[in-house]
């Protein structure tokens, strides 16, 4: 929660540095030398956010392959269960055995 909160608050820190760049070219009141250090300040949040919303991005990503993993695991699993519990039921204990027998004896 807190990347998003820093996330957003640097996005409002860049609207504050764009409105100043905006000022500055009508008044004319910042020199060159601090317009530079603010450009340069304002393209490194830039990346720096660019960074953090592709980390975020990446971990959703991440977290999202991770969870239908889980759950296609969780499904498969219990489709064996059914498919063992059904062939139990269907198929006589003593052919089991036997299948049983045959598949050691290989």
């Amino acid at each position: 929660m807190r990347i998003l909160l820093f996330n957003q608050g640097s996005k409002v820190v860049m609207g504050v540095i764009a409105a100043i760049f905006a000022i500055n070219d009508k008044t004319q009141s910042i020199s060159e030398e601090r317009i530079d250090l603010t450009g340069f300040m304002l393209i490194l949040l830039i990346f720096i956010v660019r960074g953090i919303n592709f980390a975020i991005t990446l971990r959703i990503i991440i977290i999202s392959f991770y969870q239908r993993i889980k759950e296609w695991k969780s499904r498969r699993q219990r489709d064996i269960l059914i498919f063992r519990f059904e062939f139990q039921r269907l198929v006589p204990q003593h052919i089991i055995s036997l299948m049983n027998n045959l598949l050691l004896t290989l």
